[in-house]
């Protein structure tokens, strides 16, 4: 479907003469991930409005994107598991972020983040097979994900110590939780993905 769009999106710039054919290719694997971008981010607008949790649920995903979009990790087969991923992240951690006793584990919650971001640092990025990245742009995405989930790691621990919108940046801690939760998968992906065209070739 979001390829579908994406083809009809790119055949009518075509037809305006706004972009060449040769780079419909292109064309078309952009506008089909932000379309998949798009579905998915509204999706989970959604859950966190039905749940009382937009304004959260849209800090969540400030803080999430951002720092995923440069380190990478796990990405599911096709876009439907992977809006099923997504929604299982979201309703999983408003879940347990509501029978949580925030005051009870928020040096837990402190030392989780900052595990969190020392994985971040040494497992990004993870390019996904089928868009590789150069070793140079490896460099620079490295260090927008750490620059980005340092700073995010920062205010997280400031608003525990200080007690201040705390209610929100528990939302930034599982950010940074689950972004090291898919370098991780990513990895072991990757690992698995290697021993199988070993045993083909």
């Amino acid at each position: 479907m979001f390829k579908k769009s994406a083809d009809k999106m790119t055949s009518v710039l075509i037809c305006n003469n706004m972009i060449d054919n040769n780079e419909s290719k292109v064309y078309s694997y952009g506008f089909e991930i932000l379309i998949a971008f798009i579905v998915n981010v509204t999706t989970m607008l959604l859950i966190g409005f039905l749940f009382g949790k937009f304004t959260y649920i849209l800090f969540f995903l400030m803080c999430y994107c951002p720092i995923r979009q440069f380190s990478g990790g796990y990405h599911a087969d096709n876009y439907f598991r992977c809006l099923l991923t997504f929604v299982f992240i979201i309703l999983s951690t408003i879940l347990i972020i509501e029978n949580l006793n925030l005051y009870l584990f928020k040096n837990i919650i402190m030392v989780t983040a900052s595990i969190s971001w020392v994985g971040i640092c040494i497992l990004c990025p993870i390019e996904h097979r089928s868009n590789p990245i150069s070793d140079k742009e490896k460099s620079t995405y490295k260090k927008v994900a750490v620059f980005v989930s340092t700073i995010i790691l920062l205010m997280t621990v400031l608003s525990f110590l200080l007690n201040i919108f705390v209610d929100y940046f528990i939302y930034s801690a599982f950010a940074m939780f689950w972004i090291f939760i898919m370098l991780v998968l990513g990895k072991l992906k990757a690992k698995n993905l290697s021993k199988i065209c070993v045993r083909e070739n």
